[in-house]
């Protein structure tokens, strides 16, 4: 079974020449209620009746309806929002967001949003999932992993126990692929009954590296001429991500919870380690 789900979108970019839009908006708007709450509902939406967009949008907006609202009680446990930094990437000096061209000194809006969300239905109730999505990270990376539980009973060296839980990671950015991450023993008489993590791993890059795939961009252009819009929003499900997030920013700005800041090319701020580890859990790190 599952124990929790985490589901990164990170970008290596900065706002770039949209600081008028973007000091407006924020990460939360730009990126929170489309991308990252689309990949939660397409892992953990029922299988649809049919793969047509009435099916599918129907199984997404049930995800949306059951995930639980954040209160201003819930955000110092549930929400950590950030703003970049000066840093560099890939040895390439990069400015704050404070330090642009043409910035306002003053900002507080996020490029940074980490968050515990829950859906509470019979399939997932209790199972918590953590996103977390920021500007001017180390790396372009979407991904979704899923950990497993450990077994209760385990039988070999006890200082591993629920240090060699399972895993499976499903990569989107920038190269596809599906990698299984299990526990082998490890080879060899003098190890004992020690573990060691080993990867299985379906590398579309590379199996199918003759064939022309399209990019997402596409992939929806070539949907909207075949008239195929299972991979298009509903009206509903639009409003529902919105509701989410509109009460997220709406407890957020009535709390006194701290602007967090991180530098340009890392993971965000340190704190969202502690974050997680507060429930027992970690980041998968590459």
């Amino acid at each position: 079974s599952i124990e929790y789900i985490e589901i990164t979108a990170a970008e290596s970019v900065g706002i770039e020449d949209r600081w008028g839009y973007f000091d407006g908006v924020g990460q939360m708007r730009d990126m929170v209620q489309s991308h990252l709450l689309q990949l939660l509902c397409l892992i953990t939406m029922e299988p649809p009746n049919q793969l047509d967009e009435q099916s599918i949008r129907y199984e997404k907006t049930q995800v949306l309806r059951a995930l639980k609202l954040l209160s201003e009680g819930d955000i110092s446990k549930t929400l950590i929002r950030a703003q970049y930094g000066d840093g560099e990437i890939a040895g390439t000096p990069k400015l704050g967001y404070l330090n642009q061209e043409g910035a306002n000194a003053q900002s507080e809006t996020e490029t940074f949003v980490c968050f515990r969300a829950e859906i509470a239905n019979w399939r997932w109730s209790g199972t918590p999932i953590y996103l977390r999505t920021g500007k001017r990270m180390t790396d372009k990376v979407t991904k979704i992993v899923i950990h497993f539980k450990s077994d209760d009973h385990f039988i070999f060296d006890q200082d591993q126990k629920g240090s060699t839980t399972n895993s499976l990671i499903m990569k989107l950015h920038p190269t596809e692929g599906i990698y299984l991450q299990v526990h082998t023993k490890r080879h060899g008489v003098s190890e004992g009954m020690r573990l060691r993590s080993d990867p299985m791993s379906l590398d579309f890059a590379k199996t199918h590296k003759l064939l022309n795939i399209p990019s997402g961009y596409q992939r929806l252009l070539l949907d909207v001429l075949k008239g195929n819009q299972s991979l298009f929003l509903c009206r509903e499900e639009i409003e529902l991500a919105w509701r989410w997030c509109d009460d997220a920013i709406e407890a957020w700005d009535k709390s006194s919870q701290q602007l967090h800041t991180y530098p340009s090319g890392s993971y965000g701020p340190e704190i969202t380690k502690t974050f997680i580890e507060q429930y027992g859990h970690h980041w998968h790190e590459d």
